[in-house]
């Protein structure tokens, strides 16, 4: 079977618009951010781009199989489905984690509570085991 396949880099945001709410008490800041949204389209690599045809991998450029061109077509779809699932945010989720809570950490401090020894962050979805 015709296969296609390159190097990904999936990114993920919080959107600072939307309300968050944030407990701050006795040094400790916990807050609940909006959801972990990947940022679409995924990016490639297309210096990586190899395509197999019957289980031979050759780099492009390739010529030929009309499979291919339609495998090529597909693969943002399927890399923002990959991106999207909850397996792949949960791989970016404890760096997400450090990223806001150092985000918050600092924005506490400019804005005048030098008193912050911790700071939790949850993102909305989570399951509340996570809590």
């Amino acid at each position: 079977a015709p296969r296609v396949r390159c190097r990904a880099y999936y990114s993920y945001h919080v959107r600072l618009q939307p309300e968050w709410r944030v407990v701050r008490k006795d040094g400790v800041i916990t807050a609940l951010a909006p959801p972990l949204t990947p940022s679409l389209p995924v990016a490639i690599d297309t210096a990586t781009i190899e395509k197999a045809v019957a289980g031979t991998w050759v780099l492009i450029p390739f010529r030929g199989d009309k499979d291919l061109e339609v495998l090529e077509r597909t693969i943002t779809a399927k890399l923002a489905r990959k991106a999207s699932s909850d397996e792949y945010k949960q791989r970016a989720i404890e760096e997400s984690r450090k990223t806001v809570s150092e985000f918050i950490r600092n924005w506490a401090v400019q804005a005048g509570h030098k008193d912050v020894r911790e700071v939790h962050v949850f993102f909305e979805g989570e399951p509340v085991r996570s809590i």
